[in-house]
């Protein structure tokens, strides 16, 4: 039987059928995995942490003390959040994945391409530039990974359909495989700019993410 119902597209397909295949993504109970549809960030958190930390079971993982004061401990994606939100996990150091914004995660939010690749390039552990406006140095990063084209900056500042999201995880995990970037269990190189001082040691815009 087919993988998914709704894919046309082939280098989605492939993608799509990939983190399938792997556990990462379920897809719907009709079959089908909503290709066009916009992702939000509570199922981010979820599918990143499936990508990325295969060893971590979110099904059983207890979330502890949540800093976000709009992630209640019983929602379906309480230790998704949590674990995306800490510095560190049975004593190891990890990327930061989501640090929020004036104190929230905004689970129910659709992400944007500028906010998702801020995500995977804090978790592949890779330094960009500090930029006006914030995401210009992860999107430029990720352009020069490979990660996006040029032509797909036109996603910035709209919701991310779940095609590219699919496309752009598996893109994220073979430059894992290769070597390119570091990753899970990767000494840190650095976060993604935007959310420090810049050269001028003047405050920069804050990152939404």
């Amino acid at each position: 039987t087919d993988v998914v119902k709704d894919i046309a597209d082939p280098e989605v397909y492939q993608a799509v059928k990939a983190l399938k295949d792997s556990g990462v993504a379920k897809g719907n109970p009709d079959g089908s995995f909503g290709v066009d549809k916009p992702i939000n960030r509570a199922a981010t958190a979820t599918i990143l942490i499936r990508a990325f930390y295969s060893d971590v079971n979110l099904d059983t993982l207890k979330a502890s003390s949540i800093a976000f004061k709009d992630v209640a401990k019983t929602a379906w994606y309480a230790s998704a959040i949590w674990f995306a939100s800490q510095s560190e996990f049975e004593g190891d150091e990890k990327p930061v994945i989501i640090k929020g914004y004036q104190g929230k995660a905004n689970p129910d939010g659709n992400v944007k391409l500028e906010e998702f690749l801020t995500m995977v390039l804090r978790i592949l552990q890779v330094e960009t530039a500090v930029t006006e406006p914030w995401y210009e140095g992860a999107v430029a990063k990720s352009i020069e990974l490979g990660l996006i084209t040029e032509a797909e900056r036109t996603w910035i500042d709209t919701p991310l359909e779940r095609g590219l999201v699919a496309r752009i995880l598996v893109k994220a995990l073979k430059l894992i495989q290769d070597g390119v970037v570091g990753g899970e269990g990767t000494e840190r190189t650095g976060g993604v700019g935007g959310d420090e001082d810049d050269a001028t040691g003047g405050p920069v815009e804050e990152v939404p993410v």
